[in-house]
């Protein structure tokens, strides 16, 4: 221990806040909150710890603290703190993308999509969602069975929504509020689990249209009523109490701990999730943490349910939501239900999934060939062109062997500069580090590009221009276009053993910033191609293309809709003016 750590020690509050342990190369590596530092930080050091927390302490040399008035701004600034430093030792949920609400529109005419931002005001949200296709089968249905809001642009007469009875004819009619509202009240009521009403006047227009020897329209009604239980028998199970709740329960075993919330919107299970990350420190720590770090972006319900006391009380100070420990009844039987299922989910996790550890293995001896501490925090580089036309440079980085997709970047380049790789790399390169040294965050550990000692040379010299801290390596191809090796900041050669496991991680990472260049250049060329195929169209500015691209994704699509249908979207002449641009194409 360092004798400024000691006396750092011998010195600690009795207050509440924030630590932060630093590595002898005064690196951030571990951020914690404490209602009081002196009792919190002493244990670490004054008892004997095990695993991840006995590696961890050892490479502590140096600490930081920050007082606050109370723990909920300790709870606050240590989560603010972890997300913008990502330490070695604090434990992230996956990087999954938002999960979709159903928004429907509370002003004006009622309007029902899919959203994965749920801060516009004036939409009350449903969700989440974590199968999606759920979800849109659900606004499917519902701006099919419910005369909605449809076009996003009113057109000047009755559009096919309005002659199919799936709109209220806002376009052309002075539609008041109390009819808007009553359109609202039943989608809210079918959201809630309320279907009957709907569902038995579908019924009545099969059977009638039937009676009429209708049977083509009879059909249709039959296929809405189908498609109304299907999206009910998708609801795994009801229960009495329909406020909303998030059901968390947890387990560990062999170093390892699982989460598992229950998700629960107005009474119906809408689907479960689960995660399993290293059981590091205090335990009911660590699932606080978790369950704000899982909330960070997701709406809160109004019941959070978790049978820990300690967890219970930490997330009461900062989650606007009844935090309850239940001891009986409903819903003691949903943590019971939970608690069945992480221990099932966490059985499975540990037979099939290899061991974190060898991460770590693999970080450290990457870490050992690049004379890099630990690598925690690698970015990658890669550009994509084709003869410089729709030129696109990206990162991607990984935090502890994992791609954080938050994280990754793209930019788009000049065709001069897009035409050669070195000045590409400078670009990016120059273009992103500037950013992050403005914004004061974090920078990677290690970089790595692709190509070989030339392209070594230009991310050295941007390091070396920029002062950046980070150590910069290359991964070299043969003749065959194969990674064989790593070409070292020094320009040593470091041959790679092709069936070791840093061989394969480093082939992970590279395939996935390769994949991410070629995936989004090909996003970026097709909606290239899409708009220029539009140009020299009267009336179409780069306004309308956009929304021409929105509700049509390829030219396919396009060309097959209706005049009605594009008048929906643009002025009628300019619908027409489409329409017959691809004729002539012919």
């Amino acid at each position: 221990m360092s004798e400024i750590l000691k006396n750092k020690l011998q010195r600690l509050p009795h207050s509440p806040g924030v630590y932060l342990f630093k590595d002898k190369n005064k690196k951030i590596i571990y951020i914690g909150k404490a209602r009081d530092l002196f009792k919190r930080v002493s244990q670490y050091f004054s008892r004997p710890q095990e695993g991840k927390v006995a590696s961890m302490v050892k490479r502590v040399e140096d600490l930081d603290l920050i007082l606050t008035k109370t723990e909920k701004e300790a709870l606050i600034l240590e989560m603010n703190l972890i997300q913008t430093h990502y330490p070695r030792y604090n434990i992230m949920l996956r990087d999954d993308s938002h999960y979709p609400y159903i928004a429907l529109s509370l002003s004006k005419e009622p309007v029902v999509k899919i959203t994965r931002n749920t801060k516009t005001k004036n939409y009350r949200y449903f969700g989440p969602f974590p199968r999606s296709t759920y979800a849109y089968d659900v606004v499917q249905l519902l701006n099919k069975i419910y005369p909605t809001k449809k076009c996003k642009r009113l057109p000047k007469t009755p559009c096919l929504y309005y002659h199919l009875d799936q709109c209220l004819g806002y376009c052309f009619k002075n539609i008041n509020e109390e009819q808007n509202e009553e359109v609202r009240k039943k989608i809210i009521n079918f959201l809630e689990g309320d279907v009957k009403e709907v569902r038995d006047k579908f019924t009545a227009k099969m059977q009638e249209a039937s009676e009429k020897w209708q049977f083509e329209q009879a059909n249709e009604y039959k296929e809405i009523i189908a498609s109304i239980d299907h999206v009910i028998a998708q609801q795994f199970s009801e229960i009495s109490d329909k406020i909303d709740k998030d059901v968390f329960s947890y387990s560990s075993r062999d170093g390892y701990l699982a989460l598992n919330v229950l998700i629960y919107r107005g009474g119906r299970l809408l689907g479960r999730d689960d995660f399993v990350v290293f059981d590091f420190g205090e335990q009911s720590e660590l699932i606080s943490q978790l369950i704000r770090q899982y909330y960070q972006n997701k709406l809160v319900p109004k019941q959070i349910l978790i049978a820990n006391d300690e967890v219970k009380d930490a997330l009461s100070l900062v989650l606007k939501a009844k935090i309850i420990n239940p001891k009986s009844g409903l819903k003691k039987e949903l943590i019971n239900l939970g608690q069945k299922n992480v221990v099932e989910h966490l059985n499975t996790y540990l037979t099939s999934t290899p061991s974190d550890a060898k991460k770590t293995t693999i970080l450290e001896e990457l870490g050992s060939l690049v004379d890099a501490a630990y690598p925690k925090h690698i970015d990658l580089f890669d550009n994509a062109h084709i003869s410089g036309a729709s030129g696109l440079g990206v990162l991607v980085s990984f935090i502890n062997g994992v791609g954080t997709k938050k994280l990754y970047r793209k930019y788009n380049l000049d065709e001069e500069i897009a035409k050669d790789d070195y000045t590409s790399l400078r670009e990016v390169m120059s273009r992103h580090y500037k950013r992050k040294l403005s914004e004061e965050a974090s920078l990677p550990d290690l970089v790595i590009v692709d190509g070989g000692i030339g392209q070594l040379r230009v991310a050295k010299k941007v390091k070396e221009e920029m002062n950046l801290p980070f150590r910069v390596v290359s991964l070299v191809k043969n003749e065959r276009h194969q990674t064989e090796s790593l070409l070292t900041g020094d320009e040593e050669v470091v041959e790679l053993d092709k069936k070791s496991p840093l061989f394969f991680f480093l082939m992970k990472m590279q395939d996935e910033v390769h994949r991410y260049a070629i995936t989004s250049h090909r996003r970026r060329r097709k909606k290239s191609f899409f708009t220029s195929s539009l140009n020299n169209i009267k009336g179409l500015g780069p306004k309308r293309k956009e929304a021409i691209l929105s509700a049509y994704p390829t030219i396919e699509l396009l060309k097959k809709a209706s005049l009605e249908e594009l008048s929906q979207i643009v002025p009628s002449e300019v619908a027409k003016a489409i329409i017959e641009h691809f004729k002539e194409e012919k």
